[in-house]
């Protein structure tokens, strides 16, 4: 049976180059596309990104993806999920960098 995922408590983080994608499993969940919003590291540091404090790191019930995005900017990152598929975008509005990603990552069956 394939994972489904917890879009409403998916999120990411952005900081020196490097996102993180957190979402969390879900047993149901509707077959639509869904943006995750990207939050800047320094904001998560102050507990702004919706988790309301909770550790969930070393939870099974949630996957965590962690990629470099170096050039970058959290505000130019576009994060979607739909059923098992999770896709990374972005690109960076500075010329001198012209850094662009594209990730797409098929998240791993539920055991």
């Amino acid at each position: 049976m394939p994972t489904k995922i917890d879009a409403a408590k998916a999120h990411a983080t952005h900081g020196d180059g490097i996102i993180t994608v957190t979402v969390p499993k879900k047993k149901e969940v509707a077959p639509l596309e869904v943006t995750i919003k990207v939050h800047d590291h320094a904001a998560d540091m102050s507990n702004s990104d919706g988790t309301d404090g909770e550790d969930d790191t070393d939870s099974d019930d949630i996957h965590h993806l962690t990629l470099a995005a170096p050039g970058i900017a959290a505000r130019e990152l576009q994060v979607t999920a739909k059923g098992r598929l999770l896709r990374v975008i972005g690109e960076s509005k500075r010329t001198a960098t012209g850094a662009k990603l594209l990730r797409i990552f098929q998240l791993p069956h539920r055991r």
